[in-house]
């Protein structure tokens, strides 16, 4: 028997399509499939239902494939721990309080958008019999239908029981759940009174840093100027420095001039004590010229004093000759008693000659 379901604030029919229902290697069986008419809504932790030969048994969902969050038409999974050791007659599957969906057995042929089933199911009340078939006997029909209701009250209390234990289980997660939001508002509270104490140190930082900032502001106006003043005064010593650097290539091209001065300079004195040697070797040989030019005229003037000694010794001879020649001719042939005299007189005269010859030559 199917409902519309009734929710909150909408009127929306909640279904379910079956894709595969069916049993695994691992021990599990393995529901996937896609709702429709969940949008907004969140389940709890699915719960299998399992009606067997042997009765019924529940699983919970487990957590790997998170089937708590549905999406409208999405594809949904879930799996659940199952042993296979009875056979399975039917199943259901809650997965919120109020939507329950009938699910055929693992391996069945699906029903296309099963829809959620109304709780508690109701069992049939008398027997039935198909069209064009005799009536069986009163009792055993009665006893027939006494054992088919006995059999739907059993599934159904077992199918209630479990329900109820479910709600329980419920119950005690939605406890659990208010205990731990109660536990998250008193930490949201002590965060919220935290945050609060943080603001407060943070308006105070941030007083601070506008103060900061205008001290920041200060100093960075002076650091500006500085800055400026700093510029200026780097242009003075740029320029100073051009200055400096322009003296300093005038005084490198002087003293590059200098030292190709100096170097022609060596090169020439080189040159000149190079030819000095020559000077040398040449002045050894003029001076030797010389002393023999020296010697030369020391023997010229030599000869030349000898010369002018023979030479007055010749004018003093002469001048004694033409003495003795004009006494001679002052003297007669005739004379010759008196030539005593005359010898006399001439060897005197000659003594004379030679004593004034003697006398000249020693001034």
């Amino acid at each position: 028997m199917t409902r519309t379901l009734q929710l909150e604030a909408r009127a929306d029919r909640v279904s379910f399509e079956l894709d595969r229902f069916a049993s695994g290697a691992d021990e599990r069986l393995t529901l996937t499939g896609r709702w429709f008419g969940v949008r907004g809504r969140r389940f709890v932790r699915p719960t299998l239902t399992l009606f067997t030969d042997e009765g019924a048994f529940r699983a919970l969902a487990d957590l790997e494939h998170k089937p708590w969050a549905p999406e409208e038409g999405g594809p949904w999974e879930a799996a659940f721990p199952w042993d296979g050791g009875a056979e399975v007659l039917e199943a259901e599957l809650a997965v919120a309080p109020d939507v329950t969906i009938a699910l055929p057995a693992p391996g069945a042929v699906p029903k296309r958008r099963g829809t959620e089933r109304d709780l508690p199911r109701q069992a049939p009340r008398g027997p039935t019999r198909a069209a064009g078939t005799a009536p069986r006997p009163a009792r055993r029909d009665e006893l027939e239908a006494l054992r088919e209701q006995l059999t739907a009250s059993k599934r159904e209390i077992e199918r209630q029981r479990l329900q109820i234990a479910g709600l329980r289980e419920e119950v005690e997660a939605e406890r659990a759940s208010r205990s731990e939001d109660a536990n998250a508002l008193d930490g949201a509270r002590r965060e919220a009174e935290a945050a609060r104490e943080a603001r407060d140190a943070a308006l105070v930082d941030a007083e601070r840093a506008i103060v900061d900032r205008d001290r920041a502001v200060a100093e960075l106006g002076e650091a500006s100027t500085a800055r400026d003043e700093a510029l200026a005064s780097r242009d003075d010593a740029l320029a100073v420095r051009e200055d400096a650097l322009a003296v300093r290539d005038q005084a490198l091209a002087a003293q590059e001039r200098e030292r190709q001065r100096r170097e022609h300079a060596v090169r020439e004195v080189e040159a000149a004590v190079g030819a000095s040697g020559d000077a040398t070797a040449q002045l050894d040989r003029i001076r030797t010229a010389l002393d023999q030019a020296l010697a030369e005229r020391d023997q010229l003037q030599q000869a030349l004093d000898q010369a002018v000694h023979e030479r007055d010794n010749a004018i003093s001879a002469r001048g004694a000759a033409l003495v003795m020649r004009n006494a001679t001719r002052a003297i007669g042939p005739d004379d010759h008693a008196g030539w005593l005299q005359r010898t006399v007189a001439i060897i005197v005269l000659v003594c004379v000659v030679f004593a004034l010859l003697i006398v000249l030559h020693l001034l």
